[in-house]
């Protein structure tokens, strides 16, 4: 509560705005009625006064007619609204139902894209790796020699795309996968578990 002179400006200020909004109103009225209502009285009173007959029955039918002019354009407005709420109703109905069904289908063609992606970039594994596989036993000596070099060259490549592992809580010790001058995994007794060794995480970052 603030103190007793602002409140009092305060309801000073509302009844000078209420007394200008009527002052306003008065006036506007005033214009009105001096404008069009004050003619249109004299108008009828003059036209009644020289045609009392016509008048009296433009009255009647005025009155009697009023009541289903005024329905006409209620039912008019009604019907209007009502067409042009279903129209936007239907209209936004059908979109979503194409979208939905555009959605559907590209959904199934991502996914085929997807498995079709798999399916191909698998069959080029495996060929680039056959061919590889015939590489080597055609330029070893031996075809164990040929398999022994491409297995080794094989689990050197998925070696090397195997995350570093932390193996203390703190992560001070890294499982760093060990390969030769040519990229192939080398060491143990040819086990996955062999190719790797531990080296301290700076070590290994700086190798």
């Amino acid at each position: 509560m603030g103190p007793p002179n602002e409140r009092i400006e305060v309801q000073d200020g509302l009844s000078s705005y209420f007394d200008r909004t009527a002052v306003t109103v008065r006036s506007r009225f005033r214009q009105i009625e001096e404008n069009y209502i004050a003619p249109s009285v004299d108008v009828a009173k003059q036209f009644f006064y020289e045609s009392p007959v016509t008048a009296t029955a433009i009255g009647i039918f005025s009155s009697l007619s009023f009541l289903p002019v005024t329905a006409f354009i209620g039912f008019s407005i009604f019907i209007f609204a009502s067409f042009i709420f279903l129209a936007l109703a239907a209209a936004i109905t059908a979109a979503l139902t194409i979208v939905s069904v555009v959605a559907i289908a590209l959904l199934m063609n991502l996914t085929v894209a997807m498995l079709a992606t798999f399916l191909l970039t698998s069959m080029a594994i495996g060929i680039y790796l056959f061919a590889r596989l015939v590489t080597l036993l055609r330029s070893n000596d031996t075809l164990q020699a040929g398999a022994v070099q491409w297995g080794q060259e094989t689990k050197g490549h998925i070696s090397s795309r195997i995350p570093q592992l932390s193996i203390s809580g703190r992560g001070n010790y890294v499982l760093v996968p060990q390969v030769d001058g040519n990229g192939a995994a080398s060491g143990g007794d040819g086990s996955v578990e062999s190719n790797y060794k531990v080296e301290p995480k700076d070590e290994a970052i700086t190798s």
